[in-house]
């Protein structure tokens, strides 16, 4: 046999550059410079008419900070400020993901597509590259489920892929310090989805169904054997640590799928797919009386709940639910997307009409006075 030397110095000199491509291509979020481009209302108003392909406007999260207002829009981020707009900060190839207050490190986040994530201190952006998984990679499918974050007085956390990370400040990086228990029932894996803190003990969410089965559960009713399939679904479970994972009792009877959790000192709140509210301890979960179908939940900066109900306003939670404001003329459908936030007194909360094309709607109550803020008329539809 012949073995051609010069073929062999090609497929190593090939294989050399193919690594040093992929090792670059890990460190590249490093890199990246993310500070977005800020655009002023007139501004934004001429891109709208420059590009009509954005039709509607749809949100996807709302956070106050430094006072001021973020809504996370699909022409970028929107900066309001006094219910007006200041600015929509655009970045390139991106408009930005979901965005998260940060108190204990006094910051902003943005997910910024495959580049990771931008922080802002009110003054200067700065890149974050993403957090790496234990097996060292994200499937395509974790990185469509995103990321969801939670922050205490003292630290911030992120979850994804099944792992959770808390930010170190002083080192500009991600440390894995909760170690989920091993999730199993059956042959059936279990995947970290939800993170939150009660009495400064963590608690997790672990989901083992398959998303297309939670959320095709009553059509399955209407087929042949669909009752006993819709029956048999995995709940999903609730962990908290204490020395030890311990599983939280559950009494309810049918399946249950968390959306959502919050909570205040030694009371954990939790969001079900279905709008139902249930509150959670180390003693056990229990569902609680509520006025009507649940959308979206928030912990005040007085430390009590407010939550939204379709059709009926948001409500305040302290010995008893307690109206403080129904948004007039905005009924909501099963599939709008609702988003609320409170700081010092100042309410927000928007209706996020993406499935139905139509633009989304955002109330902020502040004191006593409830206005509409209104989109840029460019970005607007019926």
């Amino acid at each position: 046999m012949i073995i051609n030397l010069k073929s062999i110095l090609f497929f190593q000199m090939r294989m050399a550059a193919t690594v040093l491509f992929f090792l670059s291509c890990c460190f590249v979020q490093a890199k990246v410079d993310l500070t977005p481009s800020a655009l002023k209302p007139a501004e934004v108003e001429k891109f709208l008419k420059q590009h009509p392909e954005y039709k509607g406007l749809w949100c996807s999260k709302v956070v106050f900070f430094n006072g001021k207002l973020y809504v996370s829009s699909n022409i970028g981020l929107l900066e309001i400020d006094n219910s007006s707009l200041s600015k929509a900060y655009q970045w390139k190839n991106s408009n930005g993901g979901a965005i998260w207050g940060d108190p204990a490190n006094r910051q902003l986040w943005v997910e910024v597509a495959d580049n990771g994530f931008a922080t802002f201190d009110g003054n200067v952006w700065r890149s974050v590259p993403r957090p790496t998984p234990k097996k060292g990679y994200f499937t395509r499918a974790e990185i469509l489920e995103g990321f969801h974050a939670v922050s205490t007085t003292n630290s911030f956390w992120l979850t994804g892929a099944g792992c959770a990370w808390c930010w170190d400040k002083d080192h500009r990086s991600w440390t894995e310090k909760l170690s989920p228990p091993a999730l199993r029932i059956g042959n059936r894996l279990g995947k970290l989805r939800r993170l939150f803190f009660v009495d400064n003990k963590p608690f997790i969410v672990a989901r083992y169904e398959y998303d297309w089965a939670i959320f095709g559960r009553e059509r399955l009713k209407t087929r042949v054997h669909g009752d006993m399939i819709a029956s048999n679904l995995i709940s999903d479970k609730v962990y908290y640590f204490d020395n030890r994972w311990i599983e939280v009792s559950n009494a309810t009877v049918k399946p249950l799928y968390i959306e959502q959790t919050v909570s205040i000192d030694k009371r954990g709140f939790m969001l079900s797919d279905e709008g139902e509210l249930y509150e959670v301890g180390p003693s056990g979960v229990s569902k609680l009386k509520v006025p009507g179908t649940c959308q979206a939940l928030a912990v005040t900066s007085s430390e009590t709940l407010l939550a939204s109900f379709r059709d009926l306003g948001v409500y305040e939670l302290a010995q008893d639910w307690k109206l403080r404001f129904k948004v007039p003329d905005s009924p909501t459908q099963a599939e709008d997307d609702v988003f609320l936030v409170e700081n010092n007194g100042k309410i927000a909360i928007v209706y996020d009409k993406i499935r139905t094309s139509t633009t989304a709607g955002l109330w902020i109550l502040n004191g006593t006075e409830l206005s509409r803020f209104e989109f840029p008329k460019a970005a607007q539809t019926n």
